[in-house]
């Protein structure tokens, strides 16, 4: 980009000075009568990079390289309504000039098959990374919702079928490798319940219109014709999942899409207590909330007029909540942009908080307990010219030791899964990707990462490697 020219540019065509920023270098070509051929290609790539980037896939660059006009781009183009507009204004700027002529439009063509050429000798690149580094082995099969271990070891559960066809629960074992499933009874509108497993995994636990059905748990699966329902308080409306604490009795939910009321549901007598919520926000509405793993600690983010303010309250066995620490405080805007962390994981140990899933979704930041400082979290690998992807699918091992991310660049396949120390913060191993990504979940023991593929089904990663030296 030639920025010395600009203020000649804003002087001598003011017409332009609304242009995108790739423009400016025309701006002292007023007198010029003969194509400036390399201006013309290098503001023409840098349209395509800056305003098409990873959006402009590989069939839509064949597709343009392939035409006869450089300035149109294929129909199923819809995404890229802005990098049409601005190809069509250097088109003008040609025309003007009287350089829209046969030589120029073919050195553009040019210009993109020597784009999409070095886009397939990067993806190729990055095929043989994946080969090399991943995965150990794949299951072929993807699973409608997120993966889920049992507390029987490792076993893992998904969910098949639903939307009024047979539904099904599917169990892999990953020592043996071997994968079954059970049917369910009944039809459901939607994805298939999950179940979830309480603590000391004899029950697991499944929300099945507005009732909590409990299943014991036989040869190692629940068992649905023996369950038995509990019905919650009325007027209550079953949202989310259940979260547990240090203690294996209590059970916490959410009535309604928005923690307006929190019960406890003491698992021994299947009795209910509310929690005096009200008391938390004080005015701010609460905009997440949770247990901390080994205690009976919840922790509640406040969204005020201008930022998010993370509090931690200690719930008595009365239900009475008393505040015992506060967390990082978030401003709720910078610029246009909102930045509010939708999610607060913690480690096995209660000691260390993650923010993630922001708004933005540009980065996660870790926090000790209490502490109101809080440290990004980077990724390790960029695809060039990408300052930062979204960071998706947090999820930490049980072991303290490491947690993985899903680092991706929008409307792409482009992405990687970023392997971090627990106990540094410090990334471990970025690992390239070239699918798009449901879900990643640990094993019960730390050992495997889970990552369900949309087309490559469930990579299986052996994370005892990453521990080894390089």
């Amino acid at each position: 980009m030639r920025t010395l020219l600009a203020l000649s540019f804003l002087l001598s065509w003011p017409v332009y000075s609304q242009l995108n920023p790739c423009f400016l270098g025309f701006g002292a070509l007023t007198e010029a009568t003969e194509p400036d051929q390399t201006l013309i290609v290098n503001t023409y790539g840098d349209l395509l990079e800056a305003v098409g980037g990873a959006r402009l896939t590989l069939p839509l660059l064949e597709k343009l390289a392939s035409s006869d006009d450089p300035f149109r781009l294929p129909a199923e183009a819809h995404l890229l309504d802005g990098l049409q507009k601005n190809l069509t204004q250097l088109e003008r700027l040609l025309e003007l000039k009287g350089w829209n002529v046969p030589a120029v439009r073919a050195g553009l063509l040019n210009h993109v098959a020597k784009l999409k050429a070095g886009r397939e000798l990067a993806q190729q690149r990055q095929g043989r990374e994946v080969s090399r580094t991943w995965p150990d082995y794949r299951i072929d099969k993807a699973l409608q919702v997120n993966l889920r271990p049992t507390p029987h070891g490792n076993i893992m559960v998904g969910a098949e079928g639903g939307y009024n066809r047979p539904a099904k629960w599917t169990y892999f074992d990953p020592d043996t490798r071997n994968l079954w499933s059970v049917d369910l009874p009944g039809e459901f509108n939607g994805s298939p319940p999950m179940p979830q497993f309480l603590p000391g995994g004899k029950e697991a636990v499944v929300q099945l219109n507005n009732q909590f059905l409990r299943l014991p748990i036989t040869n190692g699966t629940p068992d649905w014709a023996a369950g038995k329902t509990i019905a919650p308080p009325p007027g209550t409306n079953l949202w989310g999942e259940l979260r547990f604490g240090k203690s294996p009795h209590y059970a916490y939910f959410e009535s309604g899409p928005t923690p307006t009321k929190i019960l406890r549901w003491d698992l021994r007598t299947n009795s209910f207590v509310s929690l005096p919520i009200e008391r938390v926000g004080r005015g701010d509405a609460i905009f997440s909330w949770g247990v901390i793993p080994g205690s009976n600690n919840l922790y509640f983010t406040t969204l005020a007029k201008d930022d998010v303010r993370l509090s931690i309250y200690q719930a008595e066995r009365t239900g009475k909540l008393n505040k015992v620490a506060s967390g990082p405080t978030w401003v709720k805007k910078v610029g246009d942009t909102e930045q509010l962390p939708k999610d607060i994981s913690w480690s096995a140990d209660g000691r260390t908080g993650y923010a993630s899933n922001f708004s933005n979704g540009s980065r996660i930041e870790s926090f000790a307990f209490g502490k109101t400082v809080a440290a990004p979290i980077e990724a390790t690998q960029m695809p060039k010219g990408v300052k930062h992807g979204l960071f998706q699918y947090l999820e930490l091992d049980n072991r303290g030791e490491l947690g993985a991310f899903f680092n991706y660049i929008p409307l792409s396949d482009v992405g990687t899964v970023e392997i971090f120390d627990q106990k540094t913060g410090k990334a471990v191993q970025s690992i390239p990707v070239t699918n798009s990504i449901n879900a990643i979940g640990f094993s019960a023991d730390g050992r495997r990462l889970y990552v369900d593929t949309r087309r490559q089904g469930i990579q299986v990663l052996n994370m005892e490697k990453f521990w080894e030296s390089p």
